[in-house]
C-alpha cells in the first residue's frame, strides 16, 4: 500500500493515541514496581487517614491541571466541555511517563485537534501550559525559601548551580517565547489600554492572552500547585508524624521540587531528579534513609492518583450521560 501524508498522519495520530497510552501504563507500572523495592517501610503503622487525604489532594490537583487547560483554551474562544477536556487531558498526560518529554505535548495536541482547536491556538496554549507549571510552581515555591537557607549543604550546594542556570534559561525561554508570538500571531493593537511598559512587560507573560486572562490563569495556576504541594504534605505525614509546625514550609518545598523536576529535561516527568531534591532537603528533619523513603513514597502516591484520576476520566466519558 502506497504511503501518502494523509496516511502517514493518520498512522502518527494512532500511534499516539491508545499505543502510546498503554506503552506509557507499562512504564508506570515498571516504575512502581522498582521503586517499592527500594522501599523499607512498616504498612501497618501507615495513617490511612492522612494517605487517603493526600491521594483525594492528587486528585483534586489533577482536577485542577484539567480545569487550568479548559479554562486556558477558553480564553481563547474554544469552550469543551469539561467532561471531555478532562478525557483528552488525562490521556495526553499519561504518556509524560515515556520517554522523550514531547509525547504528552504532541499527544495533546493530536487529541484537541479533534475537538476543532486550531493548530495556532494550541501551539500558543501549550506555550502558556508551560509557563503556568513555572509560574505557579515559582510562585509557590517562594514560601519554601526560609526553608531552603536551612537546608543540608549537599542540597544548598546543588542550588547554587542549578538555580542560577535555570533562571537564565526561564527568561530566555519567556523572551523567546514572546518574540515569536509578537513576530507570528502579534496583534498591535493587542493591551492597548494598558501602558507602553507594562505592555511590554506583560507580553513575555502568557503571551497572546489579555491581561485580564493572564491574571485569571496564573491565579489559578498557583492555587493548582499549593494543591498539589498539600497532598505531598498529608502524604508525608501518613508515614512520618512531622506534625503541622512546618505545613506551609513543607507544602512549598514539594512543590519546589516539582518545579526542579519539571525544569529537568533529560529524564521523563523530573524521574530521579524530584526524588533527589526531596532526599536531600528532608534529611534536616530525619536520617537520609528516612528521607529517600519518603520521596519515593510520595511519588508512588503521587502515580497511583494519576492512575485513578484517569480510571475516572475514561468511566465519566464512558459511561456518563451528555
Amino acid at each position: 500500500m502506497k504511503l501518502n501524508k494523509s496516511n502517514i498522519l493518520s498512522w502518527i495520530k494512532f500511534l499516539i493515541g491508545w499505543p502510546l497510552s498503554f506503552i506509557s501504563i507499562a512504564f508506570i507500572v515498571k516504575l512502581i514496581i522498582d521503586k517499592s523495592a527500594q522501599l523499607n517501610l512498616d504498612f501497618s503503622k501507615i495513617n490511612i487517614f492522612y494517605l487517603l487525604l493526600g491521594i483525594f489532594l492528587f486528585f483534586v490537583y489533577y482536577i485542577f491541571r484539567s480545569l487550568l487547560w479548559q479554562k486556558t483554551l477558553k480564553e481563547k474562544g474554544h469552550k469543551i466541555p469539561f467532561k471531555e477536556n478532562t478525557y483528552r487531558f488525562a490521556f495526553s498526560e499519561i504518556k509524560r511517563y515515556v520517554p522523550g518529554n514531547i509525547w504528552s505535548f504532541l499527544s495533546r495536541g493530536v487529541l484537541f485537534a479533534e475537538t476543532g482547536v486550531d493548530k495556532k491556538t494550541l501551539g500558543i496554549s501549550l506555550i502558556a501550559d508551560v509557563q503556568q507549571v513555572i509560574i505557579g510552581c515559582g510562585a509557590v515555591s517562594l514560601v519554601s525559601i526560609p526553608w531552603l537557607l536551612n537546608s543540608p549543604i549537599e542540597l544548598k550546594a546543588k542550588l547554587v548551580n542549578l538555580i542560577p542556570i535555570s533562571l537564565v534559561a526561564i527568561i530566555i525561554f519567556f523572551i523567546a517565547t514572546g518574540l515569536i508570538y509578537a513576530k507570528g500571531y502579534g496583534d498591535k493593537n493587542e493591551n492597548s489600554s494598558i501602558l507602553p511598559s507594562i505592555r511590554v512587560f506583560t507580553n513575555f507573560l502568557l503571551p497572546g492572552f489579555s491581561l485580564n486572562s493572564k491574571i485569571k490563569l496564573i491565579i489559578l495556576s498557583i492555587f493548582t500547585y499549593f494543591i498539589f504541594g498539600v497532598g505531598n504534605f498529608f502524604a508525608l505525614l501518613s508515614i512520618y508524624n512531622i506534625g503541622f509546625n512546618e505545613f506551609l514550609n513543607l507544602s512549598s518545598f514539594f512543590t519546589f521540587s516539582l518545579l526542579v523536576g519539571y525544569l529537568s529535561f533529560i529524564t521523563p516527568m523530573g524521574l530521579g531528579v524530584r526524588e533527589g531534591v526531596v532526599t536531600l532537603g528532608l534529611s534536616k528533619i530525619t536520617t537520609l534513609t528516612n528521607a529517600g523513603v519518603i520521596a519515593i513514597f510520595t511519588r508512588i502516591v503521587l502515580i497511583l492518583s494519576e492512575l485513578l484520576f484517569l480510571l475516572f476520566a475514561f468511566l465519566w466519558k464512558k459511561f456518563s450521560k451528555n
